[in-house]
């Protein structure tokens, strides 16, 4: 598990800027979001709380790990780029 950890980790620190800002084509884990953010997937989930109702609209429930593009934009529409 560990390893693949690892693997997420570099496929993300190797996103070039040009593809960061055209994340809302991607599908994310929530932690790989935070990553891109700087932050724990802890402040993550508190900042999507202050939007929940938006991502709600789009199919998102507390317990979903992986989000879908169109959820990513709506973070990212909220939080700025990353």
């Amino acid at each position: 598990m560990e390893a693949t950890t690892k693997t997420t980790y570099k496929k993300i620190e190797a996103i070039e800027l040009e593809e960061c800002l055209n994340l809302e084509r991607h599908t994310l884990y929530k932690y790989e979001l935070a990553k891109l953010y700087n932050v724990d997937i802890k402040t993550m989930v508190a900042w999507m709380d202050l939007f929940i109702e938006k991502l709600e609209r789009l199919g998102y429930h507390k317990h979903m790990k992986k989000l879908t593009p169109k959820m990513v934009r709506c973070i990212i529409d909220h939080l700025g780029e990353p």
